[in-house]
């Protein structure tokens, strides 16, 4: 059993200082000059810039410079562009055999919602977790029987489930993470309690070998890897669109087994993939204009992002129109490595959260405790 692991609280303010621990190079000679800049106008990150060394013929003959001294240039970041060009079409799974919905049956202080979140386990069961229940429930494919994980359930430090606001599969165990108290508690299989993680204040997300994002909302220009001490392992610039607020430039993210992480602004506005060690791989700018700008569908312009996955080489983004509905439907947006457009789809429920494996999707709505399950074993895009 692992010793129960609680971290220092870390201020947003400590926050920025991590960030600039991890950024700042000191050096010395002559001042540096200028960093360059992108397009936008925003500087490249450090790692994004190449030293060359001097040519002959790059400085005048009568004032040489040292041959010590760099000169910096601009490595250009790889950027598609993703269009959609059509209406959504119907969603080409089969249902999967649960359409979960909390009914009135239930009296309000026992009603099992909002669902916190929703995975796929790595026993190809399903998860719900329930935070005002303390509640996680797995329904056992293929009959989807029921199993209660709930607040009368306690781990080998006593510590029970918690509000369960978000719940992630990694490395074949369970983290539960209570947005509240900026807590995630990891659990095995059968939910005996291994350990506890307390993050530096924010709601952590969590990902692989025992790291977490952290990102204060005042700062949405960077975010934060740390270890399960919250010693910073890496640090992370977020790209900026001209005149883009605050609340756009905001992250959804997915952290992938090896570390590399793809995140989509909330505005819908672009998908970034990162590698590892913090650097932008590669830039989606996403324009949907065609379908989420269309002023006959009586909605406000511009889409919302609520979830995203990266999965078999593919970019599953869940969408919903920004401020107004005409409709209770989310859509399901997928393309490729290569910016092309593979799926448009429309999906019957007014969906904010989904999760995916080899052979199953799954949709839900968190305040309306509803769930759909999708086969998608013979159809892919």
């Amino acid at each position: 059993m692992k010793p129960l692991i609680r971290g220092p609280r870390i201020t947003c303010h400590r926050l920025s200082l991590i960030f600039f621990t991890l950024v700042i190079v000191s050096c010395s000679g002559p001042a540096p000059k200028p960093e360059p800049l992108l397009v936008d106008g925003t500087s490249a990150p450090p790692e994004q810039v190449r030293k060359e060394e001097p040519t002959a013929d790059s400085s005048p003959s009568e004032t040489p410079q040292p041959a010590t001294t760099p000169r910096f240039t601009l490595e250009e970041i790889p950027t598609r562009e993703v269009v959609l060009d059509r209406r959504p079409s119907q969603l080409p799974f089969t249902p999967g055999g649960l359409r979960f919905q909390m009914s009135s049956a239930f009296s309000s202080a026992r009603t099992l919602k909002p669902i916190g979140g929703a995975a796929w386990g790595p026993n190809g069961h399903l998860y719900l977790t329930f935070p005002k229940q303390r509640t996680v429930v797995r329904f056992s494919v293929p009959r989807y029987d029921l199993t209660f994980f709930g607040s009368g359930s306690y781990g080998g430090k006593g510590e029970s489930i918690t509000r369960p606001d978000r719940l992630d599969w990694f490395d074949g165990l369970a983290h539960l993470t209570d947005d509240q108290k900026g807590q995630t508690l990891i659990y095995s299989p059968d939910f005996a309690l291994q350990t506890v993680y307390q993050s530096a204040g924010v709601p952590p997300v969590p990902g692989p070998q025992n790291q977490y994002l952290l990102r204060a909302d005042d700062r949405p220009d960077m975010f934060f890897r740390v270890d399960e001490h919250n010693k910073p392992v890496q640090a992370y610039s977020v790209p900026a669109m001209p005149n883009e607020t605050i609340e756009g430039r905001k992250l959804v993210f997915d952290p992938l087994p090896n570390w590399q992480i793809v995140a989509g602004k909330r505005n819908a506005h672009a998908v970034y993939r990162y590698e590892p060690k913090g650097r932008v791989e590669i830039i989606y700018n996403l324009d949907l204009s065609f379908f989420f700008g269309d002023a006959a569908s009586q909605v406000s312009l511009g889409a919302r992002l609520h979830d995203l996955a990266f999965r078999d080489d593919m970019y599953w983004l869940l969408l919903d129109h920004e401020n107004q509905r005409s409709d209770n439907l989310s859509y399901m947006m997928v393309f490729g490595q290569a910016s092309e457009l593979l799926g448009f789809w429309e999906i019957p429920l007014d969906a904010d959260v989904f999760d995916m494996n080899d052979s199953m999707l799954v949709f839900a709505n968190r305040e309306l405790g509803q769930a759909l399950t999708y086969n998608r074993r013979n159809n892919t895009p």
